[in-house]
């Protein structure tokens, strides 16, 4: 397995991540920034000290951890004269899992039984960190002073972000669908009784990239502003059209029904956000975080069409959604199927470099073009965002001064009857 990435754009990077942890085994990560002027020779130290094996070389008998690294060099980094290295540890295999590794642990008494599974797997970290520490020893014989953070801890993770400093990917573990689980371990199965080996059972669970809930939550809202705001012009050239005509002003559903948006104006209202949809690396995990996205917006905008999906695959009928069909979701696919299955460009820190100094990396100069047209995106999306805040706060305060008027009428309506009932009442008196 290849155990040293050269990477320009995010995507070639968390590809090389990824490929670290899923094929690798690594489990703590440590990212550097090292200037460009010391990069070749910051690689080279880095090799040697991690245990990073080169070529046939693979371990070295004196270490019992090995080492991966991931370097990103880009047009970016080349203003800062920066260079990102990402230090990746697999640890051996018998202290690899947190689980096993605690109730080894507990059985040698050399911790305490914890009461919440959050505190085991703490303990089991503490004990895999030391264990790195003492692996890697400082020149003097010392332990490793440097601090590794592991992948497993959920507030340690490797987070992407985006131009503005939002939170925008992250990399963790998450489960397979059970379908999926079932399919697979059918055909290991398979495998199994074919080569003569004894079946294996599959994991149900991945390393891959996801969305945060953050930027997910920012995809939604951006592209919520998008399709509100051509739904209020329409709904307004309506009412403008029906007040010209001086016919009868329709009731609200009537109108509600008339400003449904057609599959070409919901193509053009989330272009915008079908960019940023394109300025996501696509794997596993982004792509199912996508797929959320699109499937609440269905069912927001488009109710009827999203309920008759559910049951399309029974009977084969092709229920066309417009959003989905907007954001290409088949394209999406295509391109998560193929996210680390990469031919991977450069193989020295030279060729990375005179690449990116000379404009040849082509990824490199999309990913640029492609972070500022987000930039300008989230830009006109909080513009819009205040204009709509600023036009509902507007038709909530008519709305208020309207009921105020009628709760006023409708007081001295109550009072005026009161009064007319009790001096009807005195007049009969009299009369009588």
């Amino acid at each position: 397995m290849k155990v040293i990435f050269y990477t320009t754009s995010n995507k070639f990077f968390m590809s090389a991540i990824l490929n670290c942890v899923s094929k690798g085994k690594a489990t703590f990560y440590r990212k550097i920034f090292i200037d460009i002027d010391q990069a070749e020779k910051g690689i080279a130290s880095l090799i040697k000290r991690y245990n990073v094996g080169l070529g046939s070389a693979t371990n070295n008998k004196n270490f019992a951890c090995n080492g991966h690294l991931v370097i990103q060099y880009n047009q970016d980094l080349r203003q800062k004269r920066q260079v990102i290295i990402c230090i990746l540890i697999t640890l051996p295999q018998e202290i690899r899992d947190t689980s096993l590794l605690y109730q080894k642990l507990v059985a040698d008494l050399q911790v305490e039984p914890a009461p919440t599974p959050r505190k085991r797997k703490n303990l089991a970290i503490a004990y895999q960190k030391d264990f790195i520490k003492k692996d890697f020893k400082e020149r003097d014989g010392s332990e490793n002073r440097e601090e590794f953070h592991s992948l497993e801890h959920e507030k340690q993770r490797i987070y992407i972000y985006n131009v503005d400093s939002v939170v925008k990917l992250e990399l963790r573990k998450s489960d397979y669908p059970k379908a999926k689980v079932r399919q697979m371990q059918k055909y290991a199965d398979e495998q199994a009784l074919k080569q003569g080996k004894p079946p294996r059972k599959i994991s149900g669970s991945r390393w891959t990239w996801h969305l945060t809930p953050v930027y997910m939550d920012l995809i939604f809202s951006v592209a919520k502003v998008e399709i509100d705001k051509k739904i209020l012009i329409k709904k307004d050239l309506i009412k403008k059209t029906v007040t010209q005509s001086k016919a009868n002003m329709p009731t609200k559903d009537v109108i509600k029904r008339q400003a449904r948006l057609e599959p070409s104006e919901y193509r053009e209202a989330i272009s915008n956000v079908a960019f940023m949809v394109d300025t996501i690396p696509m794997f596993g995990g982004t792509l199912a975080d996508v797929g959320q996205v699109v499937q609440k917006l269905e069912k927001q905008f488009n109710r009827g069409q999203a309920h008759k999906a559910k049951g399309a695959w029974a009977t084969q009928k092709k229920v066309h959604l417009p959003i989905t069909e907007a954001f290409d979701i088949q394209r999406l696919k295509k391109e998560a199927s193929y996210s680390t299955r990469i031919d991977w460009k450069y193989h020295s820190f030279s060729s990375l470099y005179e690449a990116v100094e000379t404009f040849a990396d082509h990824e490199d100069m999309d990913e640029k073009y492609k972070q500022k047209r987000e930039e300008d995106v989230l830009k006109f999306y909080e513009k819009g965002q205040a204009r709509i805040a600023r036009r509902t706060k507007q038709q909530n305060n008519d709305r208020r001064i309207k009921l105020s008027r009628e709760r006023v009428q409708k007081l001295i309506q109550k009072r005026f009857s009161k009064w007319k009932d009790k001096v009807r009442g005195i007049h009969k008196d009299q009369k009588q």
